[in-house]
This record gives structure tokens, C-alpha cells and sequence, in this order.
């Protein structure tokens, strides 16, 4: 299944070689690992890597593009070399289950799942694989030259807790040597 992913307006803030956040709508549908594929062609056994998300980090990468400013548009943010820190929270889209009578709005939230928690999203999938799935392809090239490039991530998992509660994910990136907010 594909995904939607929208840059919410106001959201993007870049200054090249300091900061660069954005929020995207849109849950990460991470997958937890490159399926890998067998076929017998000619009588010859041949093996190669498929990576399903390929086409939603496609979509992400894309709209973070069109979203930067002009100015910037065609440059990396951060310089080769640069050791960067990643921050990334992902707001998963909540179960209709949350809701009293299932009518997706925030303030129709039950109980339980109002705060504490049950904010936290203690389910596949895996934080690790949608943090790959942010830094591989969707800011390779246009953040940063190359992902080795980040040397410290903290990432959390939440239930989305805005508007209908459909998923978004807030990614923050600066020099290591810059405190993270």
C-alpha cells in the first residue's frame, strides 16, 4: 500500500551547514528488512535485493524537496564531512479503536488513550527500521552526501495526536556540535 506525504506549511526550516527540520504528514511504513529474491533464468540461479519502500521513501523525498526554498534547491544542506545528529519523531496513525464511536478527531480520543503511555506506540513497526527508512534514499543527496554522515540519533515512536490522527513524522538535523532543541 502507498502513502501520501505532504510537508505541513511553516514547518521547513533550513539555514545551510546549521539547522534543517521538517514535518511531514504521512505515516513511515517502514519495512524491517530488503526482501531478497531467487529466480532460476536460463538455468542459472540469480539473486537480487528488492526494497519495497523504495517507492514511498520516493514520494518523501520528493516533497521535502519541492518544500525547500529556492535558493537552496540543487545544494546539500550540510557539507560533505559534516558529523550530524538526527532527530526523528514518528506519530503513527491510531486504530479507529481509540476513538469513542470510531470518528477520527483528536478531541474524541477514549481515555486511556488521551496521555501517559498509551501515547507511546509499543508496536511493529520497529523504530530502528523507520529511522533507515527516513535516512537512506529521502535526505541522502539533498540533506547530506551520504547517511555514514550522521553520528547520533534519537528517534521515538507516538501515536499521532493532531487533527484525525492519520501519522506524521518531524525530522530535525544538525552539526554535532550543536545542541539539539
Amino acid at each position: 500500500m502507498s502513502c501520501e506525504y505532504n510537508v505541513i506549511p511553516g514547518s521547513v526550516v533550513v539555514i545551510p551547514g546549521i539547522r534543517f527540520t521538517v514535518e511531514v504528514t504521512g505515516p513511515v511504513k517502514a519495512l524491517p528488512r530488503p526482501l531478497f529474491v531467487c529466480r532460476i533464468v536460463n538455468g542459472v540461479e540469480k539473486k537480487w535485493i528488492v526494497n519495497k519502500a523504495k517507492d514511498d521513501q520516493r514520494k518523501l523525498r520528493q516533497v521535502i524537496e519541492q518544500s525547500l526554498p529556492p535558493d537552496i534547491k540543487g545544494r546539500m544542506i550540510f557539507l560533505p564531512g559534516t558529523p550530524l545528529m538526527l532527530k526523528a519523531k514518528f506519530f503513527h496513525e491510531r486504530h479507529k479503536n481509540h476513538f469513542v464511536g470510531g470518528k477520527r478527531d483528536v478531541t474524541m480520543l477514549k481515555g486511556e488513550y488521551k496521555n501517559g503511555m498509551q501515547s507511546f506506540m509499543i508496536q511493529k513497526p520497529d523504530v530502528d527500521n523507520c529511522v533507515k527508512f527516513i535516512m537512506d534514499f529521502p535526505l541522502e543527496g539533498l540533506v547530506y552526501e551520504n547517511d555514514s554522515a550522521i553520528i547520533s540519533i534519537s528517534a521515538e515512536k507516538h501515536w499521532d495526536d493532531v487533527g484525525e490522527c492519520f501519522g506524521r513524522t518531524v525530522i530535525e538535523i544538525v552539526p554535532s556540535y550543536i545542541e539539539l532543541g
